[in-house]
């Protein structure tokens, strides 16, 4: 099983990025395997994160998002 951490690269969220950071940062210190997908450069991943998604994870500046912002955990394809 392989853990899957849906992130933007090119966010122009401040806060979005600190998540991410955040995020990634507590896998790392916990040795948790997992691999970082950008659905900046794959439409089909930010298309599979978008769809099966299940908290929109909204900001401070979008609390209620149209569709899920990243970053967003998957366990293969389970949310």
């Amino acid at each position: 099983m392989v853990i899957k951490v849906y992130v933007s690269e090119v966010s122009g969220s401040n806060e979005i990025r600190e998540r991410q950071t955040t995020l990634l940062l507590a896998l790392k210190s916990k040795n948790v395997d997992f691999e970082v997908v950008d659905i900046t450069i794959d439409d089909k991943a930010k298309n599979f994160m978008q769809n099966n998604a299940k908290r929109l994870g909204g900001t401070s500046f979008n609390p209620s998002p149209v569709y899920p912002l990243p970053p967003q955990i998957f366990n293969e394809e389970e949310y």
